[in-house]
């Protein structure tokens, strides 16, 4: 059951931040998201912006997903609460820090370009 979790939520999550990156690479150039070409860039055309914010999104929504259903559907009914209580303690600061971290280095990713 787990494997099959586990390769739905990589599934999933492929195919969505594949279509959100294409919906990022769409919808850049209408509100202004683009890099034009500089002197001090490689590119020689305009392009759109906005696939990182989309793959995080993507990221971000389905590390939530997961640790929601470790949290409210698998734990509890496999471990008991031994391990229900070790994964809102000593798991759950680890979580959030990575997804701080990744909003984090997102937004300065943004900021800069």
């Amino acid at each position: 059951m787990l494997v099959s979790f586990a390769i739905a939520l990589f599934v999933c999550s492929f195919v969505s931040s594949v279509i959100l990156t294409a919906l990022a690479r769409k919808v850049a150039p209408r509100i202004g998201l683009v890099a034009h070409p500089k002197a001090d860039r490689y590119h020689r055309s305009i392009i759109p912006l906005g696939g990182g914010m989309a793959v995080f999104g993507t990221l971000a929504l389905f590390l939530m997903a997961g640790a929601a259903t470790m949290r409210f559907l698998i734990v509890p009914g496999y471990f008991g609460r031994l391990a229900a209580s070790c994964l809102s303690s000593c798991y759950a600061r680890r979580f959030y820090s990575l997804l701080a971290s990744g909003t984090t280095s997102t937004r300065w990713g943004r900021l800069s370009s």
